[in-house]
Order: C-alpha cells, then sequence, then structure tokens
C-alpha cells in the first residue's frame, strides 16, 4: 500500500513537468511571432519618429539660414560675431534666432563678447527648441547641441573665405549662393553630429581634421539626415564613401550628387 502510493506521488509530479515544458514551448512558438512583429514594428516606429525629428530641426535652421541670405544676399560664417580683438564670439545658430522666432532671446546677447563670457553664459541654458534634441534631456538643459554646420576649407561654411562684408552689429557675412559654382541643391551644409556643442558656442563639424565622416555624424540603422545648401534636407546612407563624402562637402568641385 505504502509503494502504490509512493508510485502515485512520483508519476503526477513527472507528467506535471512534462507538461509543463510542452505547454512552455507551445505558447514560445505560439508567441513568438507575434513578438518578433512587435520588435520588427518598435524599431520601424522609432527608425521613422528619429528622422522625422532630425530632418525637421535640420529644415528650420535651412530656413533661418535662407531667410537670413535673402534679407544679406549672403549666408553668415559659422563664426557669426567677434570680439573687437578678433576672437570667435557667437556662432551663426545665435545669428538666426530672429529667423526662428527668436527675437526676444537674441536682443538679450552681448554681440561684441565671447559665448562663454559672464553674461552670454547665461544665455546658454535658454537653448530655442530648434536645436534641441527631444531624447537627449541632459543635453537640452545644458545648452549642448547636436545640429551644427559642415565647416572647412571650401565648404558653404569656409572661415578662410573673405567676402569682406559685413552686416549690422559686426555680423560675419560669408558666401552667397552664386559663389556655389557646385549648385546648393549639391553642397552640404548642415548635419546631425556625433558630439554636442555648447548652441552659442562657434563650434561645429569640422571637415579639416582628418577624421572620416561617418565617424564625426549620428545616424540611425545606417541612415542620417543632411541639410544641403538649398535648404532640402535628405537621408543619406551612413556608410557612404569618403570620397563621396568630401564630393558633396566642396562648393566647387563639380560633382554630382550621389547617396549609394
Amino acid at each position: 500500500m505504502e509503494r502504490q502510493q509512493s508510485s502515485a506521488k512520483r508519476i503526477p509530479g513527472t507528467w506535471g513537468s512534462l507538461l509543463w515544458r510542452w505547454e512552455f514551448w507551445l505558447i514560445t512558438l505560439t508567441l513568438m511571432p507575434f513578438c518578433f512583429g512587435v520588435v520588427v514594428s518598435v524599431l520601424y516606429v522609432t527608425r521613422a519618429a528619429y528622422h522625422r525629428h532630425v530632418k525637421n530641426r535640420l529644415t528650420l535652421a535651412g530656413i533661418g539660414l535662407h531667410e537670413m541670405h535673402e534679407e544679406h544676399e549672403r549666408f553668415p560664417m559659422a563664426v557669426a560675431f567677434r570680439t573687437p580683438d578678433g576672437r570667435p564670439g557667437l556662432s551663426w545658430r545665435v545669428a538666426i534666432l530672429p529667423y526662428l522666432g527668436e527675437e526676444a532671446l537674441y536682443r538679450q546677447f552681448r554681440l561684441d563678447e565671447s559665448w562663454d563670457s559672464p553674461h552670454n553664459q547665461t544665455l546658454v541654458r535658454q537653448m530655442p527648441r530648434a536645436y534641441q534634441c527631444d531624447w537627449a534631456f541632459r543635453d537640452n538643459r545644458e545648452g549642448l547641441t547636436y545640429f551644427q554646420a559642415f565647416r572647412g576649407k571650401r565648404c558653404l561654411f569656409d572661415e578662410s573665405f573673405i567676402s569682406r562684408k559685413v552686416g549690422p552689429k559686426g555680423l560675419q557675412l560669408g558666401r552667397t549662393l552664386r559663389e556655389v559654382p557646385d549648385g546648393s541643391s549639391n553642397t552640404l551644409m548642415l548635419g546631425f553630429a556625433r558630439t554636442p556643442v555648447p548652441w552659442t558656442a562657434p563650434e561645429d563639424i569640422d571637415t579639416d581634421d582628418g577624421r572620416l565622416m561617418r565617424e564625426r555624424l549620428l545616424g540611425l540603422d545606417r541612415g542620417l539626415a543632411v541639410c544641403f545648401g538649398d535648404g532640402s534636407v535628405r537621408v543619406m546612407w551612413l556608410r557612404l564613401e569618403e570620397q563621396k563624402w568630401r564630393a558633396l562637402l566642396t562648393v566647387d568641385g563639380d560633382e554630382p550628387w550621389v547617396n549609394h
């Protein structure tokens, strides 16, 4: 009698264990396609949201630059304002504030002082939404932006280019659209950098530092958004050959636009 009871106790446990494993794998195999679909959907939505966000921000900056060009017939220099002794002062991002609906903030800057002067430093944390990255909350609070210009020799923003044109309040003016032989639609202007900088500082993507462009830019799923000189925003292949990146950066290389 005791032996039968002992066997009865073992059998339910053994079959229960097998039944549990069978149910587990059945549930797993049943839910796997659903879970895979959810993951794919989330990744797709995330990628779409990322590109939409970056493209919207780059479009705003491009519009601001073109509205300034329409008024002054030239784009600003990357270092839009300098101190009386010639040192770099404030970024182009400050110069186009009036064209982004930020006239009140623009008027608070002392344009003849550097971005990190005691007064101008207090305005760094007031970064406009146009320069903010929605998922970089800490950087937004610190006034750090990822939206930067491509700056270097023969680029649209070229500090060695001397236009000898100065706008109001010492605004440093650079190239005009007529001085872009390749065409503004074939020349890069703005990008989404991998490393953020203070938005008021005259710091951007330095194309002359020898680093590969794909190391300087931040993309998602092998794609990244960039703004061309005509204000159009397009998603480029992150792994684009360096030679083609360089071709798109120059204003006078007579290169066609490529994205392959």
